[in-house]
């Protein structure tokens, strides 16, 4: 996830969780709606502006860098702008980083809470139902089980080993089994909109493949 899908982030999940929230039961009044993006979006606000604040302080020295990068010397023009763009490239990459991780760290510190665990619950029992997928948590780790879910037997949505549609880490890839694919282990779960790849599952066997982690 990129700085500009970070930025994106926080109005995608206001969406969904409002959805999904109508849903929840005693989520019928706007006031109990209003509670619930509280609960859920104000840890991840506040991360992301934190995040946004070490980000800054490395926009601080780029103007420093550009000059230093372009120097006096007209005659290198090409050269420059190409250095200058690599600068320019490295440094909103870091800006991106530092957001992601803010806005990671606090994801799961809201799915690991107990606060997250009641009301994820109950936001992501009709998600399950429906696509086999929960809207909010993480994947479990080692699944080895299908999707049987009313949308989710299409195979489009991933199953119970892919973090939560809006947030969630992926769960580790289950361990290879001796004489299955050559004993290579899973795949590791994908990440939802926020979150992190699961870890490829160890080889079954020895000189077994490890599988591929997530998509992240």
């Amino acid at each position: 996830m990129g700085a500009t899908a970070g930025v994106l982030s926080a109005g995608v999940l206001s969406a969904g969780v409002l959805s999904m929230a109508a849903w929840a039961p005693g989520a019928g009044l706007p006031a109990a709606r209003a509670d619930v993006l509280d609960v859920i979006l104000q840890p991840i606000i506040d991360a992301t502006v934190s995040g946004l604040g070490t980000a800054t302080a490395d926009l601080g020295g780029l103007g420093g860098d550009v000059a230093t990068t372009v120097g006096t010397d007209l005659s290198t023009g090409l050269t420059d702008s190409l250095d200058v763009a690599m600068v320019l490239d490295a440094t909103f990459a870091e800006v991106g980083n530092h957001l992601d991780v803010a806005t990671i760290a606090a994801s799961q510190d809201y799915i690991n809470s107990p606060a997250g665990q009641a009301l994820d619950s109950a936001l992501n029992e009709p998600s399950v139902l429906l696509f086999g997928r929960d809207l909010i948590g993480n994947g479990v780790n080692g699944f080895t089980g299908g999707n049987d879910s009313l949308l989710g037997s299409s195979g489009l949505f991933g199953n119970l080993s892919d973090g939560g549609f809006l947030m969630g880490d992926g769960g580790t890839g289950a361990a290879g089994v001796a004489g299955v694919d050559h004993g290579a282990g899973a795949v590791g779960g994908s990440a939802g909109l926020i979150g992190t790849g699961g870890t490829g599952g160890g080889g079954g066997v020895d000189g077994g493949v490890g599988g591929a982690g997530g998509a992240g």
